[in-house]
């Protein structure tokens, strides 16, 4: 019988893990649609919302980066990590 447990440094499991890789992404696809509303209302004149639309991209670009590095930083130090114990005969 094969038992996951969970490093003793962590709070997080697997799961929580792969959610929050999945998290960072959708807010950096949020800043990607954010980036393209922008660019269209500034095409078609609307400076005042491709400002706004702008403004809001930028902040979920620079927080999807520090989640991104943190997460890369978490996998690489191993923190979050589960181990595999081998089962007993």
């Amino acid at each position: 019988m094969e038992c996951a447990t969970v490093h003793p440094y962590s709070l997080l499991t697997p799961e929580d893990s792969r959610t929050a890789f999945h998290r960072t992404f959708s807010m950096l696809k949020w800043a990607l649609v954010f980036a393209i509303v922008a660019i269209v209302a500034g095409v078609c004149g609307f400076t005042g919302v491709a400002a706004g639309a702008a403004s809001i991209a930028k902040v979920l670009f620079v927080v999807f980066l520090v989640l991104f590095v943190g997460v890369v930083l978490l996998a690489l130090l191993g923190i979050g990590a589960a181990t595999h114990d081998k089962p007993r005969s």
